[in-house]
């Protein structure tokens, strides 16, 4: 048997609470906001030569052609 941590009611299942949790949760904390998921600020962005690809493709297609 499981019970609701917020409510207390029981289930037989981890299904149905599962189910009933998230919900139950909302209901009891209404006025709850969210905070933003927390985002890296070091992005790094790197721009390579269009020559430099160029080579990798043909050395990709080049292999797939030796079969």
């Amino acid at each position: 048997m499981i019970i609701c941590p917020t409510c207390q009611k029981r289930f037989e299942k981890e299904e149905d609470i599962a189910k009933h949790f998230l919900g139950c949760w909302k209901r009891q904390n209404p006025n709850h906001i969210s905070k933003e998921a927390p985002r890296s600020e070091n992005i790094t962005k790197r721009e390579i030569k269009s020559d430099i690809s160029d080579f990798f493709m043909n050395l990709q297609n080049n292999a797939g052609n030796k079969t």
